[in-house]
């Protein structure tokens, strides 16, 4: 069933047998609008065949049917105006901090691999022995920096 708001004129589809033939109490999901809305005479065969009895509330219409037309624009003015939040310090903070922690977890996840396969890629690359070496072994003297720092 096809129902059109009162004070907006938009139009919604709801089932029938949440409308009783007393009528019920609706609300617009588009402008907030209240209104009785009882069912017309040319409804009610239709209707007859759905003997559900819904209990009595307000039914919040949140689906407008759309029309399905496309908007031509003739000018930069008739453009619809699109706000960007702005970034404030906090914001920005935060972003950074974001970025590191995935960077970090990046460099972890790709040092586990490394580690994993070692022994495959260095067949395949002779010259990574020496790399994964170093590497291993920058990680240990960070790892010491860390502990000296916190005692």
């Amino acid at each position: 069933m096809i129902i059109t708001c009162p004070s907006c004129s938009k139009k919604f589809e709801i089932e029938a047998a949440l409308i009783p033939e007393k009528g019920r109490t609706l609300q617009c999901g588009s402008c907030s609008h209240h209104w009785f809305y009882k069912r017309d005479q040319k409804q009610e065969f239709i209707e007859e065949t759905l003997k559900v009895e819904p209990k009595e509330e307000i039914i919040e219409i949140d689906r407008p049917i759309k029309k399905k037309e496309k908007k031509k624009y003739v000018s930069n003015e008739d453009l619809p105006v699109v706000y960007k939040k702005k970034l404030n310090a906090s914001n920005i903070i935060f972003k950074i901090f974001g970025y590191l922690i995935v960077f970090i977890i990046s460099i972890v996840a790709i040092i586990i691999f490394l580690d994993t396969f070692k022994n495959n890629l260095i067949s395949v690359f002779p010259e990574l022995e020496l790399i994964l070496y170093n590497l291993f072994e920058t990680i240990k003297d960070i790892k010491l920096f860390l502990i000296d720092l916190i005692k």
